[in-house]
């Protein structure tokens, strides 16, 4: 089986999420490395043990599972954190959240920064420093 068959298999699997297409990308990304480009222009067979874990990842989707918490990380703000059962995963809506915040409260002062999710107040001073 190629990447691109492996790949097709696997967006097939998932069509019953919102995402599939989606989600298989980030499967790929996380797995094997590839960007849609690299999986697109990439001819050579994919080994027994790749398509062992994709099908695990698959069937764990298929028990509902989520896919970051099956990742055991997820982007936000453009840091990797790591998730897993118990902890909430962070979504591009709440990025869309805080900046509406901060743009609205830009000159406010704020007693207490540390009342909402971590997550969120490390990705903002992690940004901030690597803005200057």
């Amino acid at each position: 089986m190629t990447i691109k068959e492996l790949y097709s298999y696997c967006s097939d699997e998932l069509s019953f999420t919102e995402c599939g297409d989606f989600e298989t990308l980030c499967i790929f990304n996380d797995i094997l490395g590839f960007s849609k480009e690299n999986i697109l222009l990439n001819f050579r067979g994919v080994t027994d043990s790749h398509k062992e874990i994709i099908d695990n990842i698959i069937s764990r989707r298929k028990n509902g599972e989520p896919l970051q918490y099956i990742l055991g990380k997820w982007d936000f703000y453009d840091l990797s954190f790591s998730v897993g059962d118990g902890v909430l995963i962070p979504r591009p809506e709440t990025e869309l959240l805080v900046d509406f915040a901060l743009e609205k409260l830009r000159n406010i002062k704020i007693l207490n920064k540390n009342i909402v999710n971590p997550d969120i107040n490390i990705s903002k001073k992690i940004n901030q420093t690597t803005k200057r």
